[in-house]
Formats: C-alpha cells, structure tokens, sequence
C-alpha cells in the first residue's frame, strides 16, 4: 500500500476534504513520520506503523495543521494496567494482524481529555490509554478509568471496526501479494508445467 491511496480513500471515510488530507500528509512527511520517495509506482510503501501514524493524524487532531503534534500527543499514550504497550504500538499490532483487526468494535481518541481507547466485539475487555500523569494519578486512587472515559463531555473522534479491519486486509494482502510474486518468480521447469 502507498501513503498516496490511503489518502484518496480517507475523504470517503473521515469527512475530511482532500486539501486537508493532503496538508495532513505533507506536514507528516516533512517530520518524517510518514516515509518520502519517489511519486507514483516508485512511491515507497507504508507499512501498519505509517498507516497507524495516518490514522491517529486524521483522528486525533480538528486542525489539519495540528496533524503531527496529534501524533506526539497521543501515539505515546500507555496502557492502564499494561506491561507498557503504547497507543500506537496497540494499534499496530492490530494493523498488522486481520485476526486481531477483525474483533475491533471501534477505536476512538478523545481530544478534550487526550486518552485513547480500543473497544473489542465479543465481551474482550476495552483497552485505554492515558498520558503518564493521570496513570500515575490513577495508581495513587486519585482518580479511575471511569472518572476520565465517563462522566464528562468529551471532544472524541471514532474510527469503526470495519474501517481498521478493511485496512488490515489491504496491508496484508499487499504483503501476501508480495510473497506470491517471489514464489510465482521462480519456479524451475518442471513445476511450471504442473
């Protein structure tokens, strides 16, 4: 998968116009969170971390121009009761893998609260992420999960279930088409008659 698809698909997907995707991008591109190349076929690929990266830009920040700092603020977020997992590692490794992905019910980020959530299908617990400090206030019962994720007004932004889902299928596809394309390359012979 190329950066470039991704971004003509997220209009369609996030509401976002394709200038404010396209300032989103570059702004990521030029902190380098997003890999540069050549244009077209000769684009360099994006893997689960850029697509993660891409999505927690387009959710995380109201302001195109805000893209990189959503980033920074909420990639690095950790895991209550975690062994140390941040935001965007969790979302990653979901990427990564159509099996986890599939069992997504949504991912949201809150701005007005700045903590990031997983929610699973299938009764599998909630996954939250917090800034260090609220984690360290929560440890010493100066406050709980509850008190930061509901009885408030939130600012949130939600990326359904599906839409992880699909884009786990596109990057792994890519990745099996990879694979075929070396197998399907060399075969000797005989095993091309078969």
């Amino acid at each position: 998968m190329h950066a470039r698809e991704l971004e003509l698909l997220l209009p369609s997907l996030s509401g976002r116009t394709s200038a404010d995707l396209d300032l989103r991008f570059r702004e990521l591109r030029k902190l380098r969170m997003l890999p540069t190349g050549g244009r077209g076929r000769h684009a360099p690929e994006i893997g689960a971390e850029h697509v993660a990266t891409i999505l927690i830009a387009v959710a995380g920040a109201s302001k195109a121009i805000d893209a990189a700092y959503a980033v920074t603020r909420f990639a690095g977020l950790g895991e209550v009761g975690s062994a140390g997992e941040t935001f965007a590692e969790a979302l990653t490794d979901i990427l990564d893998s159509e099996e986890l992905a599939r069992v997504v019910k949504s991912v949201r980020l809150c701005h007005s609260h700045t903590f990031a959530e997983i929610e699973y299908d299938g009764g599998r617990p909630a996954r939250r992420f917090f800034q260090e400090e609220d984690i360290a206030k929560m440890e010493k019962g100066l406050g709980t999960v509850e008190g930061f994720a509901g009885a408030s007004i939130m600012d949130q932004t939600v990326i359904g279930g599906a839409v992880i889902h699909q884009l786990s299928i596109d990057l792994n596809e890519d990745d099996e088409e990879g694979e075929l394309v070396i197998e399907a390359s060399g075969p000797t012979e005989t095993e091309g008659r078969k």
